[in-house]
């Protein structure tokens, strides 16, 4: 009955495209087919939104959200001609439209039916020949709370295919944009340079190129030439032409294909999402709180970020958090009743507008505390962590009775070898390949860029070089009071030094790298 009807409707919008209209008499006449013309479309495009409604509603299960419209779809259509009254139908398809301002997450939808609004295209021309665009960006982790759950479940399970991720936004536009153009059609798109590495090039490239489709050009990442800080990379994609380029943007080489995860491996943790700026104090807020409560100083650590292990030539702290998360309520107030009044005026107030039930109720408690990774270093002398984002990837060597942040990465159970392996520029390199990056910067994937990683097997002359090497690069570090960032900044950047000290460096990392790559 719809496909019919768009049928007609498409012949009359071209019958009316190829009518001459050379008076004024001529163009009244065109404007009243036109409108009748759209007005038909009307009950179709009605029918879509509640189709659009009830599937986001049926959380992404087609079948339910298919025996659900079956069983209306009809008679809405029936009910929507002109004269036919159908008065309870009505009723029914004004309830379900008003839903859509505010479905069951409470996130408005105002769908757009490309089938409808370009009959012409779609019913008898399979497509767009071309689609161009820079689609919004959104991060994959935001899209929830922007847009609503339903709202990504459908995008999960009707465009991803039911591939799911943490995918940025632009990685549906993508898909969306594959499955707008005819078959001998051609994708051109702007997109933020994640489109290329981790779930969002799992769930949009490499699931498109596994059926059939080519990046025959790309621009891997390029700065964005307006005011926004941003890296994009520029992709064409189509059926029919060769293609240059992997889904990681790559040019082809003899290797092809993804790395898989390795069995046996040692892990790697994320550190502590806290949650709360309540929690965190400076030096100065410290020593405040301890000239108050000196009794509870156990409950305040050293908290380390990322810009603590590359600013810093000590690795020195700048923020404490206080840490009562392993207590339950009783516990933390009476061995701690001055910070648990600093916790309750602050984080509770904040954590009391969040819709998490379980961050609310138990708001003296880190986010996510990674009781796994502290248990796991427990013991140990030194602990070997890296940042999860930074100009240059690096490892060093910390105490493990501090508190990481969630933008520190800890690897339990390292030795000098494995810490030389992740000093080295092989490793590097991997990471840059497959972890992906921040704009231009290597960003940490435990997934993508540590667990598919081939360690290799331990021997003395690569225990030797890895520690000589972290042992030069910390003197150069003390003698010159450098962070590890502005260290590489010299190592990577400064070519023409005749600086010594850089010299011996840089043969110490060629040293290691040689006794990675033999081992």
């Amino acid at each position: 009955l719809i496909e019919q009807d768009l049928r007609e409707i498409t012949h009359g919008r071209r019958d009316l495209a190829e009518t001459d209209a050379t008076s004024l008499v001529a163009v009244d006449a065109k404007r009243v087919v036109l409108d009748d013309l759209r007005a038909r479309l009307g009950p179709h495009r009605t029918v879509a939104d509640l189709a659009a409604l009830v599937y986001v509603a049926s959380n992404g299960d087609g079948q339910v959200a298919q025996e659900s419209m079956v069983a209306r779809s009809r008679l809405v259509l029936q009910a929507l001609k002109p004269g036919s009254g159908g008065r309870e139908v009505l009723e029914e398809v004004a309830v379900l439209e008003s839903q859509l301002a505010a479905p069951g997450d409470g996130y408005p939808l105002n769908p757009f039916h490309w089938v409808i609004e370009f009959p012409e295209v779609f019913v008898e021309g399979g497509g767009f020949h071309v689609v161009v665009g820079n689609p919004p960006f959104m991060s994959g982790s935001k899209l929830s709370g922007n847009l609503g759950d339903l709202y990504r479940e459908s995008l999960v399970q009707s465009v991803a295919c039911g591939a799911r991720g943490t995918a940025d936004l632009v990685a549906y536009f993508v898909l969306r944009a594959a499955a707008l153009v005819r078959p001998s059609g051609i994708i051109a798109l702007i997109a933020t340079n994640t489109i290329a590495q981790g779930d969002s090039r799992d769930v949009s490239l490499a699931q498109l190129c596994g059926k059939g489709w080519r990046i025959f050009e790309a621009v891997p990442s390029m700065a964005w030439p307006g005011a926004a800080s941003v890296h994009v990379s520029l992709i064409w994609l189509s059926r029919g032409l060769e293609a240059s380029f992997d889904a990681s943007l790559h040019l082809f080489s003899r290797v092809e294909g993804e790395p898989h995860t390795l069995s046996d491996r040692l892990p790697a943790y994320q550190g502590t999402t806290v949650n709360g700026e309540g929690f965190v104090l400076s030096e100065v807020d410290r020593r405040e709180v301890l000239s108050q409560y000196p009794d509870e100083s156990a409950a305040i650590r050293p908290f380390v970020n990322a810009e603590d292990l590359g600013g810093d030539p000590d690795f020195l702290y700048s923020r404490w958090v206080i840490d009562v998360s392993n207590l339950d309520a009783s516990a933390a107030k009476s061995a701690y009743p001055g910070l648990w009044s600093r916790l309750e005026m602050s984080v509770k107030a904040e954590r009391s507008m969040n819709s998490n039930l379980k961050l609310s109720n138990e708001w003296w408690r880190f986010e996510r505390a990674r009781d796994e990774l502290y248990k796991s270093i427990s013991g140990q002398s030194r602990v070997l962590v890296g940042p999860g984002t930074a100009k240059w990837w690096f490892v060093c060597w910390l105490p493990p009775d501090w508190v990481y942040s969630k933008a520190v990465y800890v690897f339990p159970g390292q030795s000098d070898c494995g810490a030389g392996v992740l000093s080295s520029s092989w490793y590097e390199s991997w990471l840059r390949r497959w972890g992906g990056t921040m704009k231009v910067d290597p960003r940490f994937s435990a997934k993508k860029g540590f667990y598919n990683f081939v360690f290799p097997s331990e021997n003395e002359e690569l225990r030797s070089a890895g520690r000589e090497f972290l042992d030069l690069r910390s003197k150069f570090q003390r003698d010159r009071s450098l962070g590890l960032t502005a260290v590489y900044n010299q190592l990577h950047e400064d070519v023409a030094s005749s600086d010594s000290a850089i010299a011996e460096l840089r043969e110490a990392l060629i040293t290691l790298d040689e006794a990675v790559l033999k081992a």
